[in-house]
C-alpha cells in the first residue's frame, strides 16, 4: 500500500506503454483509500525508521536505480520495466502490513542477506562470506551480519541489490532453472557493480542475454539436441550444471577460451572487480562434467532404498530362522541357533556394502570417500559379525559358546538398527563438500515434537501389524516347505529339479508379498491416522445442523475477522455465494429465494434465510446435487480452525498461473452439437442429460425483481440477466461443464469478485463517501482487486493458434479485461536456416488491438533462443514466471474450477505462510537515542524453516461421468485429502502441482515453480516439491478451502495417464533427488516418503510379479500332482498336498487383498464425508460397474509401464485430451494399443492357469479366471457401445483391414504397429503411427537387451521345457522311473522351432517365385509384392493353426500335454522373437543379406498370433453381443444412467448392410471353424469330461 503511494510524486520519465492502464500497473492512484488509513506511507521518508532520516528515497529513485543498472550492464528495456514492476508490486504488497522500510528490509532478508536466503546459504556454502572471496573468511554471522548491517543502513543499496538480482533473473530464461548457477552470476556481476560505480562505462541493450545467458544455454541446448539421442546418464543437465556451483574447488576450474597468445586461465585468479566482464570469454565445454550418473538400472532401487531392503530381509530372515529353528526336531545346539538367527546382522551388512557398491556408478564426485569407507565397513562390521561364528562352530556345547552365541544376536540387533535407522550420509560420518550437500539437498525441516511422535507412532503401528503377519505367515510357508520336501517320492534328477523349481518360486513369491504387505498396512494405518487427525484436529465434534446454525457468526468471525456476529455483514456475503450458484444454473428461481437473507421493512433489518435453522428441507436444493454439497462443505469449513484473516488491504498479493497447452479453450456450436461418428452422440445432449436441473434452470431464465432487496452488485450479476447471443449462451453452459480453460478462468476470476466484495464490506466509509458517485467506488474497488490480484495464463501454442482458438482468446479477454497471457513470439530471419528470434510477450485486455489484430505487448522480452528443451509444460511455466506478481502464487491447472465461497476464504489460507506480520519487537523505535541495526533481528525472526508450499483440497467435478470417471476420482479425492493430510502432518508431503499455493521468493532464487530436463522430470512438479522440501521448505495442507479438478474420465485418457505417472515415477527413481532423500532423510520420514510415492508404483510391480511367480509354481506343483497319486496323509508312496493348498489359498487371498486396498481409502473418504449409507451406495456401484476388472487392467498398465521405462526410457508428455467418456474405440486400436502391456502378459497366464485348474482345481482360482479374463477384456468391456451388434461386425471388418494393410496404406496398419513395438519405442500413443517415429528410435543398449529381455525370456522357456519334460517322461498309470531317453527332447525342439522353420521354407519360396518372376509381372510388380506379402501371411496363419491340431493329435487328445506343449511353444518362440528383434533392422556386416529373412520371419510368426489372438478375443466376446439390449445395459454399466434417444441414437450404416452381412458371414464361420477345432478334440476324448470332474471333486 505504502509503496503503491509513491506514484504521488513526478513520474512522467517513466515509460509505460500506451495501452497500459492504471488497473494493470501499479502506479495507479489510490489517493482516496490510503489517504485516510496510512499516511506515512506517502513518501519513503516518512517512515519512522531512524536509518530513514537522512536519505530522500522515493519512487523516482528506485526507477533510477533499474535504469542506472539496465544501461551498464547491457539489460533489455522491456526487462528493466518488467522487473520494476515486479519489485514495487512486491514492495507493495508487503508495505500494506508493515511500513515501507521494514518492507524493503524484510524483502533483502529474503532475497539476499537473510539466514533462509538461498544466496546466504551459497555464499556460506563456497566460503565467500558475502562480497569478500578470501579462502581464510571465517563465515560466521557475526561477520555476515555487519556487512548486511551495512548495507540495511542505505535503503538505495539494498534496492540496488534486489534490482540487480531480478533483473538478473527477468531475462535468465532456461538459466533460472539454475538456482546456484544465479547466485555465482549476481556475485560476480554486484563485485563489478560495487567497484565501478562511478564508472560511466555502459554495455550495449543485450549485451547480459548475448554473452552471459546464451553461452549457457546453448550448451545446455547442445546437451538436450543432438543428433543421436543420448540418455540421461550422458547428458549434461540443468543439475549437473547447477551442481559445478555447489563447490569452491568446481567453481576454481572455470576456464577461459583457448587463445594462441595466453594460457589457459582459471576466472577466480581474475581480481574480484574483472570477473564479470571475462565470463564472457568462458569456454563452457571445458568447464561442465556429470556429476551423477542416471543411469537406466535397477540398481538404483538398492542404492536409494538400500534402508528398506535390509528392513525387509531382516525381518523375513528373523522370523524364518527362528520358526524352523523351533519347529526343528533335532534340535541344534542353544549357541547356534542363537548365531543362526544372528546372521541377520551380516544380511544387513552386505546390503549396505551392495548399496555403496552400486552408488560408485552414480556419483562420481564421492568415489574415493566412499570406498574408503567402505573398506572400513567391510573390516570392522564384517569381521564383528561372522568372528563369533568360527568361535562357536569350534565348541559348540560349551557355556562361553553360548554367550557369544547371545552376543552375537544382540550385535546383529545393533547393526541391523544402525543400518536400518541412521542414513548412509551420517553412517559414513564426515563428507566432503558437506556444506553444501547440507545447504542444497539435507536441509530438511525440523518437525515439531508432537508431530514426530504421530509419525514414529504411526510406523510402530505399520510393522507392529507386519511383524505379526510375517509371524504367522512364516509358519504357513514352512509347513509348505516341509510338506514340499516330503513330496521326493521318486529318486529322480528330474523330479528333484521340478521340485527346486516350485519351492523357489514361491519362495519368491512369499518375499514379495511380504514386501507388498507393508504397503498393506501403510493404507490402513494411514487411513486410520488421517481420520484421527481430522476428527481430534476439530476443537469440538459438531453436527452438520450446528454448522448450519453456526454459519453466520462463522463468516463474521472467520470470514471478516470480526468478533461479534453482525447481520448487515453477514448478509451481502451469503446472498453472493447464494447468487453465484444462481448465475451457474446450479439453483432454480424458487429455490434461490428461499436460500437468501430478504431484506425486512426497515432497510437496516434483514429476514435470515430458514436454512439454517432447518437445514435438512429439501425446498432449498436436491439432495445429493452439487449445491447441497458446496454448502455443506463452506459450513464444516468455516467450523474448524482456519488462520485467522488480515483486512483486505493489507492482504498479500498473488497471481493464480495456469500453463495451457492445446487444452480447450471455448467449445464452439460444431463441437458440442455435431454428431461424433465414434461416440454415437453429441456433447451437448450428453450434458443436458447428465446435469439435467441445471439445464432446466438455464432454460427458464426466470426474471427476478428481488435484487434491490438483496443488495447484490452489478458485478455478481451474470448470464441470465444480460442479453447474449443464445449459441455464446450455450457454448459457455456446456464450456463451464466440461474440461476447458474458459471454466478455469470464470471460476478463477472469482477471487477478483470476492476482494470487491471483501473490501466493500471492511470499508463502509468508502462506500458512504461514494453514495452519491458509484462509479468512484467501483473504481477503488477494481483498484484493490487489481493490487491484490492477478491472473496469469502462459500460452504454449498461442502463436499457433488457429482462426476459432484466436476468437476464443479474445473473447476471454474481453470478458475478463485484467486477465494476463504470456506466450511464445517467434521473429524469423530472411535466412531461414538461422534459428529465428524468440520473445517473451505479455499482453491482456487492455491492450490496444494492432492492424494485423494482434495485441499490444505490455512486456517483449527476447530469449536466447527457443526456450522448450524439456518436456513442455516446465519450459511453459518458467519463460512466463516472470511476469507473475506478488509474494505468492497459485498453481493451477488448465482443467480446474474454483467456487465464489471458496474465494473469501483467501485472506485466511494466504495466511498460513506465516509472513502476514512485521513482529513488533523488530519495529524501531523513533525514541531509541542511537541506532541499532534491525537487520540481524530480522533475520533471526526467520530462523525458522519459512513455509514454501500450502496445498489445498481437491474436489474432483468429474466423478459423474460414469463408473471410470467416478474410481478416477474418487482414489484422486482420496490422495488429495486422507493421504496428503496425514503427509503433511508427518512432514512427508510433496508439490503435486494444483492447487497449491508457492511462495514465491523460496521458489524462485531455488530453481523456480518446477524442473525440466527433458524425459528425467517428466514430474515436473513433483521434483518443485522435492527441491523445495530438500531446501528447507516447510509444506503445509489445509483442508478448509478447496479448488475443483476434472481428471481424465474415459478408458483411453485415464490409460494415457497411468502411464505418463508410472513412467514418470520411472524417471524419479533414476533422479539425484531420490538419491539424496534415500540416502540422508531420517527413516519415519524416508518411509513415509517412500510409501507415499514410490511405493505406491512398485505394489503393482510386486502384486503382477507375485502373480506370475505363484502361477509359475502353482504349475511345477500341478506337473507333480498330474504325474503322482495324491492322499491326505504322508506315505513312502504319496505326497500330502494339504499344506501346499493351504498355503496357495493364503497367496491369493493376499494378492487380492493387495490388489484392492486402494478402494479402502476411497470408501473411507466417502464415509468420511457422506456417512455410511452414500459410502455404501457408492461401493455397491463400483462393483455392479465391474470397476474391479479396470483396477487389475490399471495395475498392470501401471507395472509395465514403470518396468519398461526403468528397462529402456523413453518417458514423455502424453496429452490424455480429457474429452468426455463417451467415445467409441475401434478394436484393433484398443488390440494394438494394450497387446503389449496387457493382453499378451495375460494370455500366457491364462494358459498356465488353465494348466492348473486340470491338474489341481481349487476353489479359489475363480478369483485369477476373473483377473486373467480382466487383462485380456478389460479395454473393450469399458469401450463403449463395445456389444452392439453392428459396431461389433464394423470391427471386425476394420480389424481385418488394419491386419492386411501395408505400411503407409491405412491408418494405423499392423505391420507400422509391429515394426514399432520392435523398436522398443517406449512410452508414445500405440496405434498412433508415422515412418519417421520408428526411424528416429533408438535401441536399447546391448546389456539392458541381454538382462531386461533375452535372458529372463530364456530363464522362463527353461522352465517350461523342464516342466514338458518331467509330464513327458513320466507315466501316471506305473508311476515308474521317467523315461530318459532322447525323444522327449525332440519332441520339444520339433514343437517349438517347427512352426518357425515351416515359416523360414514357406518365405524362402515365396521369395524365390518373387525373383523368378519379377522380369514377367515387372509392371505390377509393387502389387505383387503385396500379394506375396499377403500369402505369406497366410501361410504362418495356417502353420500355427496346424501346429496346434498337430500337438491334439500327437497327444493323443490329452488336453494337459496339449495345454502344456503349446505354452512351451509360446515361451520358446517369445525367446526367439527377442533375440531377433534385438537385432531387427539392423545391418550385420556381411550377414546383411540375411536381414530381409530375418526381419520377415518375426513379422510372419508375429502376424499369425495377432491374428489368432485377436480372434480369439472376439470369440470371447462375441457371446455377450447376443444377449438382448446388452448394449443399452453396457451404457448405464459404464455410465449410470439411462440413455435417452438423442444420446444412443445408432449410425446409420444403410449404405454399409452388405459389408456387414458379408464380414458377419466371414466371422461366423471362422467362429465355427475355431470351436470345431477346440471342442473336435473333447468330443473325441470322451473321458475328458469325466477327467475334470473327478479333479474338482477330489479338491
Amino acid at each position: 500500500m505504502a509503496y503503491s503511494q509513491l506514484n504521488n510524486v513526478n513520474n512522467s520519465d517513466i515509460p509505460i506503454p500506451a495501452q497500459q492502464t492504471s488497473q494493470q500497473i501499479h502506479n495507479c492512484d489510490h489517493s482516496s483509500q490510503d489517504s485516510q488509513t496510512n499516511d506515512q506511507y506517502t513518501t519513503l521518508n516518512d517512515s519512522t525508521s531512524l536509518y530513514l532520516t537522512n536519505f530522500n528515497f522515493n519512487r523516482l529513485d528506485i526507477q533510477e536505480i533499474f535504469n542506472t543498472l539496465k544501461n551498464k550492464f547491457g539489460f533489455q528495456e522491456d526487462n528493466s520495466r518488467n522487473m520494476f514492476d515486479y519489485l514495487m508490486c512486491m514492495l507493495d504488497s508487503r508495505a500494506s502490513r508493515m511500513n515501507p522500510y521494514q518492507a524493503l528490509l524484510t524483502l533483502h532478508v529474503d532475497y539476499i542477506g537473510g539466514i533462509n536466503a538461498n544466496y546466504r546459504k551459497w555464499c556460506f556454502a563456497l566460503g565467500f562470506g558475502g562480497n569478500v572471496d578470501s579462502e581464510n573468511d571465517l563465515q560466521d554471522n557475526e561477520q555476515w551480519n555487519k556487512r548486511m548491517d551495512s548495507i540495511s543502513k542505505y535503503p538505495e543499496e539494498m534496492v540496488r541489490q534486489l534490482a540487480l538480482w531480478l533483473l538478473l533473473w527477468g531475462e535468465a530464461s532456461s538459466v533460472r532453472f539454475m538456482s546456484e548457477c544465479l547466485c555465482f552470476i549476481f556475485k560476480l556481476a554486484y563485485d563489478y557493480d560495487k567497484s565501478s560505480k562511478s564508472s560511466q562505462v555502459q554495455l550495449l541493450e543485450r549485451d547480459y542475454l548475448d554473452n552471459i545467458i546464451t553461452p549457457i544455454y546453448r550448451y545446455i541446448k547442445d546437451q538436450c539436441y543432438e543428433d543421436k539421442p543420448k540418455d540421461h546418464a550422458e547428458t549434461i543437465g540443468y543439475d549437473d550444471i547447477n551442481q559445478l556451483f555447489w563447490y569452491r574447488e568446481t567453481i576454481n576450474s572455470i576456464v577461459f577460451q583457448k587463445k594462441s597468445d595466453s594460457p589457459i586461465k582459471n576466472i577466480m585468479d581474475v581480481h574480484h572487480s574483472k570477473r564479470y566482464l571475462k565470463l564472457r570469454h568462458v569456454k563452457w565445454d571445458l568447464v561442465f562434467i556429470k556429476t551423477y550418473k542416471e543411469k537406466r538400472t535397477w540398481l538404483h532401487l538398492v542404492v536409494n532404498f538400500t534402508r528398506i531392503w535390509i528392513i525387509e530381509f531382516t525381518i523375513f530372515w528373523y522370523f524364518m530362522t527362528y520358526i524352523i529353528l523351533s519347529l526343528n526336531k533335532h534340535k541344534l545346539e542353544p549357541a547356534v541357533q542363537w548365531s543362526i538367527v544372528a546372521i541377520g546382522g551380516a544380511i544387513s551388512t552386505f546390503l549396505m556394502i551392495i548399496g555403496s557398491i552400486c552408488e560408485l556408478f552414480f556419483d562420481p564426485l564421492r568415489i574415493n570417500l566412499i570406498l574408503i569407507q567402505l573398506l572400513i565397513l567391510i573390516i570392522i562390521v564384517f569381521i564383528i559379525n561372522f568372528v563369533p561364528i568360527y568361535i562357536i562352530m569350534k565348541d559348540p556345547t560349551s557355556s562361553i559358546s553360548l554367550i557369544v552365541g547371545m552376543v552375537h544376536f544382540v550385535i546383529s540387533l545393533i547393526t541391523t538398527f544402525m543400518f536400518a535407522i541412521i542414513p548412509k550420509s551420517h553412517i559414513f560420518s564426515i563428507q566432503s563438500k558437506s556444506e553444501a550437500l547440507h545447504a542444497f539437498t539435507a536441509n530438511y525441516a525440523h518437525l515439531s515434537n508432537k508431530d514426530r511422535a504421530v509419525s514414529i507412532g504411526f510406523w510402530f503401528c505399520v510393522f507392529g501389524c507386519k511383524l505379526v503377519e510375517s509371524y504367522f505367515l512364516s509358519y504357513l510357508f514352512v509347513d509348505f516347505f516341509e510338506s514340499m520336501l516330503k513330496m521326493k517320492v521318486i529318486d529322480s534328477t528330474l523330479y528333484s529339479l521340478i521340485l527346486v523349481l516350485a519351492i523357489f518360486t514361491m519362495f519368491s513369491c512369499y518375499l514379495i508379498l511380504l514386501f507388498s504387505s507393508t504397503y498393506l498396512w501403510y493404507v490402513i494405518w494411514n487411513v486410520i491416522f488421517s481420520l484421527a487427525i481430522c476428527t481430534l484436529g476439530r476443537p469440538i465434534r459438531t453436527s452438520q445442523k450446528d454448522n448450519f446454525t453456526m454459519l453466520p457468526k462463522h463468516i463474521c468471525t472467520k470470514i471478516l475477522g470480526l468478533n461479534n456476529m453482525e447481520v448487515s455483514y453477514v448478509s451481502p456475503i451469503w446472498n453472493s455465494i447464494i447468487t453465484s450458484m444462481y448465475n451457474e444454473h446450479q439453483l432454480s428461481i424458487k429455490n434461490f429465494e428461499s436460500l437468501l437473507y430478504l431484506q425486512g421493512n426497515d432497510r437496516d433489518s434483514w429476514n435470515s434465510p430458514p436454512i439454517f435453522v432447518n437445514h435438512n428441507d429439501e425446498q432449498y436444493y436436491q439432495p445429493m446435487s452439487e449445491v447441497e454439497r458446496r454448502i455443506t462443505f463452506f459450513a464444516k469449513s468455516l467450523s474448524n480452525n482456519i488462520q485467522d484473516p488480515l483486512p483486505i488491504q493489507k492482504m498479500p498479493t498473488f497471481t493464480v498461473f495456469t500453463p495451457h497447452y492445446s487444452e480447450k479453450i471455448l467449445l464452439s456450436l460444431r463441437e458440442i452439437c455435431e454428431m461424433d461418428q465414434n461416440s454415437r452422440i453429441n456433447w451437448f445432449e450428453y450434458l443436458k442429460q447428465l446435469h439435467s436441473t441445471e439445464w432446466e434452470n438455464y432454460e427458464k431464465n426466470d426474471t427476478i425483481d428481488i435484487w434491490d432487496s438483496i443488495r447484490i452488485q452489478d458485478y455478481l450479476k451474470e448470464d441470465n440477466l444480460t442479453k447474449e447471443d443464445e449459441n455464446l449462451r450455450k457454448r459457455k453452459w456446456v464450456s463451464r461443464r466440461a474440461q476447458t480453460l474458459f471454466r478455469t478462468i470464470s471460476g478463477f476470476m472469482n477471487y477478483q469478485k470476492a476482494i470487491k466484495l471483501l473490501y466493500r464490506i471492511e470499508n463502509p466509509e468508502i462506500v458512504a463517501s461514494c453514495t452519491n458517485d458509484p462509479e468512484k467506488l467501483e473504481n477503488e474497488m477494481a483498484s484493490i482487486a487489481c493490487r491484490k490480484f492477478k491472473f496469469l495464463v502462459s500460452m504454449q501454442r498461442y502463436n499457433e493458434f488457429d482462426e476459432e482458438e484466436q476468437k476464443n482468446v479474445d473473447f476471454l479477454l474481453r470478458s475478463y479485461p485484467d486477465l494476463q497471457i504470456a506466450y511464445l513470439d517467434q521473429v524469423p530471419w530472411e535466412n531461414k536456416e538461422i534459428e529465428p528470434k524468440f520473445f517473451s510477450v505479455l499482453i491482456d485486455g487492455h491492450c490496444e488491438i494492432l492492424p494485423n489484430g494482434k495485441r499490444k505487448p505490455i512486456y517483449r522480452i527476447q530469449l536466447p533462443g527457443n526456450p522448450f528443451l524439456g518436456d513442455g509444460k516446465s519450459d511453459n511455466q518458467n519463460h512466463a514466471i516472470i511476469f507473475c506478481r506478488g509474494e505468492y502464487i497459485q498453481l493451477i491447472d488448465a482443467n480446474q474450477d474454483n467456487y465464489f465461497e471458496e474465494c473469501l476464504k483467501i485472506k485466511n489460507i494466504l495466511g498460513e505462510f506465516d509472513q502476514y506480520n512485521m513482529p513488533e519487537e523488530l519495529i524501531p523505535k523513533i525514541t531509541i537515542s542511537h541506532s541499532i541495526s534491525p537487520y540481524p533481528s530480522v533475520s533471526k525472526s526467520s530462523k525458522n524453516h519459512p513455509v514454501a508450499i500450502v496445498g489445498t483440497c481437491e474436489y474432483i467435478f468429474s466423478k459423474n461421468y460414469g463408473a471410470l470417471g467416478d474410481l478416477t476420482a474418487g482414489k484422486g479425492q482420496a490422495f488429495g485429502t486422507l493421504t496428503q493430510r496425514f503427509t503433511a502432518k508427518v512432514g512427508g508431503r510433496l508439490h503435486y502441482g494444483h492447487p497449491d499455493f508457492l511462495n514465491t521468493i523460496f521458489m524462485t532464487t531455488r530453481g523456480g515453480i518446477s524442473k525440466a530436463t527433458k524425459g528425467l522430470h517428466l514430474s515436473e512438479d513433483i521434483f518443485a516439491g522435492i527441491n523445495s522440501f530438500s531446501r528447507g521448505g516447510r509444506i503445509k495442507h489445509c483442508e478448509y478451502i478447496q479448488c475443483s479438478k476434472g481428471r481424465d474420465i474415459g478408458l483411453d485418457s485415464i490409460l494415457h495417464f497411468t502411464t505418463k505417472t508410472s513412467t514418470g515415477m520411472g524417471e524419479q527413481n533414476l533422479s539425484r533427488e531420490y538419491y539424496y532423500l534415500g540416502t540422508q532423510l531420517a527413516l519415519d520420514r524416508f518411509l513415509t516418503f517412500f510409501y507415499a510415492h514410490p511405493g505406491f508404483h512398485f505394489n503393482h510391480v510386486f502384486i503382477m510379479l507375485s502373480v506370475h511367480l505363484l502361477m509359475l509354481s502353482i504349475m511345477c506343483i500341478g506337473a507333480i500332482r498330474a504325474v503322482l497319486p495324491v492322499c491326505n496323509n504322508s506315505h513312502s508312496e504319496c505326497s500330502n498336498f494339504i499344506p501346499v493348498i493351504n498355503w496357495i489359498k493364503c497367496s491369493i487371498i493376499l494378492i487380492i487383498v493387495a490388489s484392492f486396498i486402494d478402494f479402502l481409502p476411497l470408501f473411507s473418504q466417502e464415509l468420511e464425508e457422506n456417512g455410511l449409507v452414500r459410502s455404501a451406495i457408492r461401493f455397491g456401484k463400483h462393483l455392479v460397474s465391474l470397476s474391479p476388472f479396470f483396477e487389475v487392467f490399471n495395475t498392470q498398465i501401471y507395472a509395465n509401464s514403470i518396468m519398461t521405462n526403468i528397462k529402456f526410457g523413453g518417458a514423455k508428455y502424453i496429452f490424455s485430451g480429457r474429452g468426455f467418456p463417451t467415445t467409441r474405440i475401434p478394436f484393433s486400436t484398443l488390440y494394438s494399443r494394450f497387446s503389449g502391456p496387457s493382453i499378451f502378459f495375460g494370455m500366457r497366464i491364462l494358459l498356465i492357469l488353465l494348466f492348473v485348474s486340470l491338474t489341481m482345481w481349487i476353489s479359489y482360482f475363480i478369483y485369477f479366471w476373473f483377473s486373467i479374463i480382466a487383462l485380456c477384456v478389460s479395454p473393450f468391456l469399458f469401450n463403449p457401445h463395445q456389444f452392439s451388434f453392428v459396431e461389433f461386425i464394423s470391427d471386425y471388418r476394420e480389424f481385418l483391414i488394419w491386419m492386411y494393410s501395408e505400411s503407409g496404406t491405412h491408418a494405423n496398419s499392423w505391420i507400422d504397429h509391429c515394426r514399432a513395438s520392435m523398436t522398443m519405442i517406449i512410452n508414445h500413443k500405440l496405434g498412433y503411427h508415422s515412418g519417421k517415429l520408428f526411424e528416429d528410435a533408438s535401441h536399447p543398449s546391448f546389456t539392458t537387451a541381454i538382462f531386461g529381455e533375452i535372458i529372463s525370456s530364456f530363464i522362463m522357456a527353461v522352465i517350461f521345457i523342464i516342466v514338458l519334460i518331467f509330464v513327458k517322461s513320466f507315466d501316471p498309470a506305473t508311476s515308474g522311473l521317467p523315461n530318459t531317453g532322447l525323444s522327449v527332447v525332440i519332441y520339444v525342439t520339433t514343437i517349438a522351432i517347427g512352426p518357425i522353420l515351416m515359416n523360414t521354407i514357406a518365405l524362402f519360396g515365396l521369395y524365390l517365385v518373387l525373383f523368378c518372376l519379377k522380369s514377367i509381372f515387372k509392371r505390377w510388380i509393387d502389387k505383387f509384392g503385396v500379394l506375396i506379402n499377403t500369402i505369406a501371411r497366410t501361410f504362418a496363419i495356417i502353420n500355427l493353426v496346424s501346429t496346434i491340431e498337430y500337438l491334439w493329435i500327437i497327444e493323443s487328445w490329452k488336453p494337459v500335454n496339449a495345454i502344456l506343449s503349446i505354452i512351451v511353444i509360446s515361451a520358446v518362440q517369445r525367446f526367439v522373437f527377442k533375440v531377433i528383434t534385438n537385432f531387427y533392422g539392423k545391418k550385420l556386416g556381411f550377414l546383411s543379406i540375411t536381414q530381409p529373412f530375418r526381419d520377415k520371419i518375426i513379422e510372419m510368426s508375429l502376424f499369425a498370433n495377432d491374428f489368432v489372438l485377436g480372434h480369439i478375443l472376439l470369440f470371447m466376446l462375441a457371446p455377450i453381443c447376443l444377449i438382448p439390449r446388452i448394449d443399452t445395459l453396457h451404457f448405464i454399466i459404464l455410465f449410470w444412467s439411462k440413455p435417452n434417444k438423442k444420446v444412443s441414437a445408432p449410425i446409420s450404416l444403410r449404405e454399409q448392410k452388405c459389408n456387414v452381412w458379408i464380414y458377419g458371414l466371414v466371422f461366423f464361420i471362422i467362429y465355427m471353424v475355431f470351436m470345431g477345432l477346440v471342442i473336435g478334440p473333447i468330443v473325441i476324448n470322451k473321458s475328458f469330461l469325466n477327467h475334470i470332474f473327478h479333479h474338482i471333486s477330489k479338491s
